[in-house]
């Protein structure tokens, strides 16, 4: 029935805007922009003096315009922000504001020009969100840049492929239950993953790679599963093969300087808190975590393979982020509160980050 009720509903909606779109010229035709009357040569000439947000918001007026601007919408600097694809440099000099919601990055200015009363952004995800995932109160009294969506837990990134809202989680646990992918999951992560059965077991599977680190080759599987109390859990093998030995766990020196993660290159991390490379030489480089469990967050990680020679390494880092549930004609709720996801999202100049990105 509630389906039924927001057919209608749209149904008169579309209605109305027929309705007031028939009445904008007395000949029957919607009225032409003087804009469109120019030489396209001039058109040319007027486009690139105009902001990235500019261009984006002309290309989504009417059709003409979109087939001159449509190149602006594939600009990177309107990407949703992947954390783990940003080179990490010595602490200080990072750009974590990419992963804020200040409203100057062309990504936010355009989301937030975009906003209706169907859809709000939201400065924790970098995301629109349909209006009814938010807070009535703060919906009225906060400022759209400074906004949470009904969840805020953050985001979790899995891999530099591959980086997870709530709303996401949800759709994961939806595909795993059913077997068949949410037609609202985003094509770039249904694309990612790919549905099987191992051992009686419904599983997604994702396979990439980083080719970046400049001392080492890591081919990893990411396998998302839910266990017996609906917990979405995260394993993730990384397969490090070193273009020179390296010692093994137990030999290595308790020292910061046992193994330093090279700058400006992607970051291989078992979570948040802990960098995958460098839990291979010690206590230290797990930086806040027991030896074999993140006390931050709920990663477990343990060595799987280590040969002799030092040129190959076996890592498994299992994360559990927790009961994840969503009531799609209301708010959301959780059988729980979702610290585990919390803990697991990303933060950006952690300690972790302090102690292994410092100048030397």
């Amino acid at each position: 029935m509630p389906h039924f009720i927001n057919k209608l509903l749209g149904f008169v909606r579309l209605s109305k805007r027929r309705a007031n779109y028939e009445l904008l010229s007395s000949h029957g035709e919607p009225p032409r922009s003087p804009l469109l009357e120019l030489p396209l040569d001039i058109l040319l000439l007027i486009v690139p003096h105009l902001p990235l947000v500019s261009q984006v918001c002309l290309a989504l007026t009417c059709k003409p315009l979109y087939q001159l601007l449509h190149s602006a919408l594939d600009d990177e600097r309107l990407a949703w922000p992947r954390y783990l694809t940003s080179p990490i440099t010595p602490f200080g000099d990072s750009p974590y504001e990419l992963f804020g919601s200040n409203p100057e990055i062309p990504r936010n200015n355009l989301l937030l020009k975009l906003e209706d009363s169907r859809w709000l952004y939201c400065c924790d995800c970098l995301k629109l969100h349909r209006s009814y995932q938010f807070d009535r109160w703060a919906v009225d009294r906060v400022p759209p840049s400074s906004r949470y969506c009904g969840n805020n837990v953050g985001v979790v990134d899995l891999c530099a492929c591959l980086a997870l809202t709530y709303s996401n989680g949800v759709q994961l646990a939806s595909w795993i239950q059913r077997g068949v992918p949410s037609r609202y999951l985003h094509r770039n992560i249904r694309q990612e993953f790919q549905f099987r059965v191992i051992k009686n077991k419904r599983c997604l599977l994702h396979n990439c790679s980083v080719t970046s680190q400049p001392d080492a080759f890591v081919a990893l599987t990411t396998m998302v599963t839910l266990d017996a109390d609906s917990c979405l859990i995260v394993t993730t093998r990384y397969n490090v093969y070193w273009s020179l030995p390296h010692k093994a766990l137990g030999e290595a020196v308790e020292s910061l300087n046992a193994y330093r993660p090279p700058h400006n290159t992607e970051g291989i991390f078992l979570c948040p808190h802990m960098h995958a490379l460098a839990w291979i030489y010690g206590r230290y480089a797990r930086c806040t975590g027991y030896q074999y469990e993140c006390r931050c967050c709920d990663t477990k990680s343990r060595m799987l393979l280590y040969n002799y020679d030092g040129f190959h390494s076996v890592i498994q880092g299992e994360r559990n982020l927790g009961i994840i549930r969503y009531d799609t004609y209301r708010l959301w709720e959780h059988s729980e509160h979702p610290w585990r996801w919390q803990r697991a999202s990303r933060r950006p100049g952690n300690r972790m980050e302090k102690l292994w990105y410092k100048p030397f």
